[in-house]
């Protein structure tokens, strides 16, 4: 699992050169990404790969279908599959064509359907796409800025570097990101800009 910044990034961006606070900013750094995915209601967001999925469908006579593992990083889907048949059927029978039976908005994980609905029957339609963040080069720069604001915040709060955490430390020695009403104005406004709502 990736995290949002890298620690050279954030030593970087924060004008740290000495050693003395690497230790700590290892904890803070997973803490606060963590809490970045909470917030945007995105658990899996960091912890792209592999994904098959099959899609609710919210409504009756939908065009759109919402994936849950946005964005989808290899630009498609590695396949779409409508099965009516009982038991589904997922082979090249059922296989749809990008560009002539849907298209694709990787960013926000939405298929379009072309000249018909998606099925609201359970697992009638299967996708199967990379799906979230791969690697650190494909975090989003606003994003890790965003997690570099927090960590700032963090070590200026306080004697004991902790900004409000909402638990300080546990056995392992883990830091558990700060209170949302302490999350700086400006990287709420950017995580907001990523957040899971009902689609």
């Amino acid at each position: 699992m990736a995290d949002f910044v890298l620690l050279a990034d954030v030593k970087t961006q924060l004008n740290i050169t000495a050693a003395g606070d690497d230790a700590h900013l290892a904890l803070l750094i997973p803490a606060i990404s963590q809490q970045i995915e909470s917030m945007m209601g995105r658990p899996y967001f960091l912890n792209g790969g592999d994904v098959t999925e099959y899609p609710r469908v919210r409504a009756s006579e939908s065009h759109r279908l919402f994936l849950l593992r946005w964005p989808i990083e290899s630009g498609k889907p590695t396949s779409v599959h409508v099965s009516l048949a009982l038991p589904r059927v997922y082979d090249a029978t059922t296989l749809l064509v990008e560009g002539e039976d849907y298209m694709v908005d990787e960013d926000e994980g939405v298929l379009e359907r072309m000249g018909s609905f998606w099925p609201r029957a359970a697992k009638a339609v299967q996708v199967i796409y990379d799906g979230g963040i791969i690697n650190q080069a494909a975090v989003p720069k606003d994003l890790a800025q965003a997690a570099t604001i927090m960590i700032s915040a963090a070590l200026q709060k306080g004697k004991d570097r902790i900004y409000h955490a909402t638990q300080e430390r546990l056995g392992d020695g883990e830091l558990r990101g700060i209170r949302f009403d302490d999350v700086p104005q400006t990287a709420r406004e950017i995580i907001r800009a990523y957040r899971e709502v009902s689609r």
